[in-house]
């Protein structure tokens, strides 16, 4: 009606065809950012192969381990990226990447310890840098807007971390037990 509020326009998302040739494309995309030494690039193209794999599900070419190996190389070049082309860190860049690093990370059974240990170090790195560099010009609200950020990705890492902890706990225990049941000789032997 006229003079009336627009209506909402809806979209629907479909889910991609191929994750994986999505994914190769990014990461090889990934590469050629750090290469060129386009950091900021490389953190939001880390983002959006997050976004594909949080969005995608589990089938039967995204296995839990795909994604899991795809969240690990994500890792491997933001870590690159951040100790390459986004030296010297600024702020922006460094808030960028612990955002980065927290998308990432957030889905706890498709990271292996390796990569949340990575990821835990850069985010130590990364805070540090930033909250060095807002000491010497920042303000109060900076101090605590980053120190913030990192509490959260570092507490959806060390979620991510426990159940990783329980799970591995969980399947040694299973093992024990088995090993430890005694086979009975079957009747007239």
């Amino acid at each position: 009606a006229p003079g009336g509020a627009p209506e909402p326009a809806y979209v629907e998302v479909t889910k991609p065809t191929s994750l994986v040739a999505l994914v190769t494309t990014h990461l090889a995309t990934m590469d050629s950012l750090l290469q060129d030494g386009q950091g900021k690039a490389v953190l939001a193209a880390a983002c959006s192969i997050t976004d594909l794999l949080n969005d995608y599900g589990t089938d039967a070419t995204a296995t839990i381990q795909y994604k899991t190996g795809v969240r690990a190389a994500v890792i491997d070049k933001v870590d690159s990226a951040f100790r390459t082309a986004l030296q010297p860190i600024t702020i922006g860049a460094g808030v960028q990447c612990l955002a980065t690093i927290w998308a990432t990370c957030g889905v706890a059974e498709e990271l292996s310890f390796a990569s949340a240990n990575k990821a835990m170090d850069l985010i130590s790195l990364t805070g540090t840098d930033v909250l060095v560099r807002i000491m010497a010009g920042g303000n109060v609200a900076q101090i605590t807007a980053v120190s913030l950020l990192m509490k959260n990705a570092l507490g959806t890492l060390l979620g991510a971390v426990s159940a990783l902890s329980t799970r591995r706990s969980l399947d040694q225990d299973l093992l024990s037990d088995l090993s430890e049941m005694v086979v009975l000789p079957a009747a007239g032997h």
